[in-house]
């Protein structure tokens, strides 16, 4: 019984205690994988694209004590603002550097927060490439860098739809309450999908999906006992529009 106590004493400090928010790993910009048209032999010039939408996260927790699980759900909402700078290479490769960032409202199950990333993908070909993350503002309280590998394609129709997809991990990160080290956030799998339309030349309209699944293992020596571990798992959908430079 007392393992159980304080099993669910520890949950709730976790769930209640702790700013947990993340977001999707290029957040909301419509990319051009196609600018200009370049001169022989030369890259095509760059372009800018920024992003400003709405984004709801959903949090949920679970963790199994003796056969029967335990947890909490919520969710938590705000504007996103995201921009990104593609530069096309030669022979095909490309690189970007961008980020966003999400200031997420108050409700009755969390305080607000500020979620941020920066990003740098490099496409080996048009339609591959790797993606290197970092998590900023309150974000980095569930992990560090994220490195994803990346897929991206362009219909050929005459007004061409976007779609982006990614599929890596987020390294963890050791976690503090009351200046006590209570834990760590385990290396998690992480997913991104992002979809763009095109409403005229400049302007886009989009939809992104990011999905991220950890284990937060317990400090026994700080706890003073063994604590199975809680599984986390955070989904975000963000919708907007975007306009290319």
């Amino acid at each position: 019984m007392r393992s159980l106590i304080l099993t669910l004493a520890c949950l709730t400090l976790l769930v209640c205690g702790l700013p947990v928010v993340a977001g999707p790993l290029t957040g909301a910009p419509a990319i051009k994988f196609e600018v200009e048209a370049a001169a022989p032999g030369e890259a095509a010039p760059g372009n800018w694209a920024v992003g400003l939408g709405f984004t709801t996260f959903q949090f949920k927790y679970e963790q199994t004590v003796g056969g029967t699980k335990y947890g909490d759900e919520w969710s938590q909402s705000g504007a996103i603002i995201s921009a990104e700078y593609n530069k096309p290479l030669a022979d095909g490769r490309n690189v970007a550097l961008g980020g966003w960032i999400a200031p997420l409202a108050a409700n009755d199950d969390a305080e607000k927060a500020t979620a941020g990333e920066i990003h740098v993908r490099y496409g080996f070909t048009p339609n591959w490439g790797v993606e290197l993350g970092k998590l900023l503002f309150d974000a980095d309280q569930i992990g560090n860098t994220l490195l994803h590998a990346v897929y991206q394609k362009e219909s050929a129709s005459e007004r061409p739809v976007k779609f982006q997809a990614g599929l890596g991990l987020l390294t963890g990160t050791d976690v503090e309450y009351a200046g006590a080290n209570i834990g760590k956030f385990k290396t998690g799998f992480s997913a991104f999908a992002n979809i763009s339309y095109p409403f005229s030349d400049a302007i886009n309209g989009y939809l992104s999906l990011w999905l991220l699944s950890q284990k937060f293992q317990w400090n026994s020596a700080t706890l003073g006992a063994t604590v199975p571990d809680l599984t986390s798992t955070t989904l975000q959908f963000s919708i907007g529009v975007s306009h290319d430079f």
